[in-house]
């Protein structure tokens, strides 16, 4: 009965809190259904960049070229930035990151790059590890675009698999040679078109070989296989890392003998790039407003302030009902992940500082029917984490991280204290542990992005 009322009155607060919702749009076929003004662990995009989100949805029954329409966050300027040539299908989303970097490539726009993703937490050293995986292909950890050269980076984690995929363009008819290097097991394949499925295997690391080491097998080295200039080939490796050091790269050698290794960006191309705006979405809450070719507003949505990593969108999806979702869902349905409120956080009975004796500190936390877990190692704290149950003894210099959950509602915000015993120093000590929202953000933290 507690969680119900408690619910009810949330429900009722966020009915007069929540912003104004221009409904317009059923009839327009195209909606914002869902976006992220804080998203610091959401999804990242083609740079492994961490941006606002805006995901549209056409709720129609036909195509829409979007070619004119606007979308911006001043009321003053609906065509602050525009779309480019792209159609929407009926029932398909469409991801555009609220960045500021301003690109706008048309729907089958090529544009230079490979793409990268890696999939995390996968155990064993062989590409039929990854390939066998459940999130295997289409829910890797993390992705990027690698804009330089067909090359991961190196030495960066264990237990990992990646793919690197994308467009190859043969700039002469002729003869080409390719190599593989990579650790521990590594594949090449291309297609004999831009067809993914006409891909075959031309050559492998069976083992592991050294960042660049192109000849330790035989079998890194393709046979000749012709190509023909101005025609896109489409190209992926795929890489399996165990322990010990990673890499993963390709070169080839042209008709002409020339050798580019690993093959450069300026060959390599991604079918097409995403979507940025020129602006942001200030976290603190702005409006963010939808116009279509004619300046028409087809859908405004009023400041709104979000907390990291939660969004707002339409509950059930497409509907004209919205919530805030401690889960978000870019470019898929919206869930019933609802945010009904943030614990609030553990209270700690010392401050932080120096200390001469050992004492013993206790931890507490107004939100009711809530539990406390902590770490002494500098980890973030999670249920897997210490349960606090007694007073704690501090006797020498400790590092003391705690959170709060309760029932229903998310986890608090982590609070630490750093407890100094017998510590002496000429100069003065800084103790700063802090999330990087407050060290990276738009508005708050040591460095800020300026957007005018």
């Amino acid at each position: 009965m507690k969680n119900f009322i408690s619910y009810l009155l949330f429900t009722i607060l966020m009915f007069f809190a929540f912003p104004c919702i221009n409904p317009i749009l059923s009839a327009q076929g195209i909606i914002i259904n869902e976006f992220s003004s804080s998203n610091f662990g959401i999804i990242q995009d083609e740079d492994g960049d961490f941006t606002d989100w805006i995901e549209l949805y056409n709720s129609g029954t036909d195509s829409v070229n979007l070619e004119g329409y606007g979308l911006s966050d001043d009321t003053a300027n609906l065509r602050r930035w525009t779309f480019p040539k792209v159609t929407i299908e009926p029932g398909k989303y469409l991801l555009v990151w609220a960045s500021g970097k301003d690109r706008r490539p048309a729907q089958g726009e090529l544009s230079n790059g490979i793409q990268r993703r890696v999939y995390s937490g996968i155990s064993g050293n062989k590409v039929n590890d990854l390939i066998n995986n459940a999130i295997y292909p289409d829910n890797p950890t993390s992705e990027n675009i690698l804009m330089n050269s067909f090359e991961a980076p190196t030495n960066v984690a264990d237990n990992y698999g990646q793919r690197i995929n994308g467009l190859l363009l043969a700039p002469m008819t002729g003869d080409y040679t390719f190599w593989i290097a990579g650790d521990d097991n590594s594949q090449l394949f291309l297609s004999s078109d831009e067809n993914p499925e006409n891909a075959v295997m031309i050559a492998e690391v069976p083992d592991w070989t050294n960042s660049r080491e192109w000849s330790r097998f035989p079998a890194q080295k393709s046979a000749l296989i012709r190509l023909e200039a101005g025609k896109y080939y489409y190209i992926y490796a795929l890489m399996k890392e165990g322990v010990g050091g990673d890499n993963l790269a390709v070169r080839w050698r042209l008709p002409d003998n020339t050798m580019e290794e690993p093959i450069p960006a300026s060959r390599l191309y991604l079918e097409q790039a995403e979507l940025h705006t020129n602006f942001s979405i200030k976290a603190s809450g702005e409006p963010l407003i939808l116009s279509d070719s004619l300046g028409n507003i087809v859908q405004k949505i009023d400041s709104l302030e979000l907390k990291v990593n939660l969004s707002f969108g339409r509950f059930p999806n497409t509907s004209d009902a919205w919530e805030i979702f401690y889960e978000p869902t870019p470019g898929s349905p919206n869930t019933d992940k609802i945010f009904l409120g943030e614990c609030e956080k553990p209270v700690f009975s010392a401050t932080e500082g120096f200390y001469t004796n050992s004492f013993t500190i206790t931890m507490s936390c107004p939100t009711p029917d809530s539990k406390i877990y902590y770490t002494l190692n500098n980890a973030e704290p999670t249920e897997s984490s210490n349960l606090y149950t007694a007073p704690l003894t501090i006797n020498k210099t400790t590092n003391v991280r705690a959170r709060a959950y309760a029932p229903d509602l998310q986890p608090s915000p982590v609070t630490t204290k750093t407890y100094f015993l017998n510590e002496s120093s000429e100069f003065p000590v800084v103790s700063l542990t802090t999330d990087p929202y407050n060290l990276y953000d738009q508005q708050y933290g040591i460095f800020v992005y300026w957007d005018p």
